[in-house]
């Protein structure tokens, strides 16, 4: 009997994560990442597994109608979307590897943007495996009053001049 089969059989409970792993395995052993691309009896224990998730989601007879899904995920969204923070609220930095090369190298201390004053410069620490924390460099700041503000990565003085 294989998987599929099984999966049918109303003694089972319903285990999405076991589904969604079997989908996962069925589009590798087709070598694929598209479920359009499956073909013969991939395609068909695909579709068996993906009616077997949607009467999990909307029950098993149901007819469900893909515009007023969509709609119904658009109008959630927007819901998030207006009750979360702008993306203005939410700080974020990128820097690419050729910009860390050529960022100069960081000091014991830096001149601050914001006081004009010299402030020692702090590292984070990393949490090993086993729950201890031990130096690291990744991450430098500086503390100027209440306020810690990033000033490098793995040595480099990432501040913009």
């Amino acid at each position: 009997m294989n998987i599929e089969s099984m999966i049918f059989d109303e003694a089972l409970p319903d285990n999405s994560i076991a589904m969604f792993e079997r989908g996962i395995e069925i589009l590798r052993d087709a070598e694929t990442n598209c479920i359009k691309s499956l073909n013969g009896e991939a395609k068909l224990k695909m579709r068996k597994l993906l009616w077997l998730i949607n009467q999990q989601l909307f029950g098993q007879l149901a007819i469900i109608d893909m515009y007023n899904q969509w709609a119904e995920l658009l109008a959630i969204e927007d819901d998030f979307k207006a009750s979360s923070k702008s993306q203005e609220e939410i700080p974020f930095v990128a820097f690419g590897n050729d910009e860390l090369d050529a960022a100069p190298t960081l000091g014991d201390t830096i001149i601050c943007d914001m006081c004009g004053k010299e402030h020692k410069i702090e590292y984070g620490k990393k949490v090993n495996e086993d729950g201890t924390k031990s130096p690291s460099k990744l991450l430098a700041y500086f503390k100027c009053g209440d306020k810690s503000y990033l000033a490098g990565i793995n040595g480099k003085d990432i501040r913009r001049k």
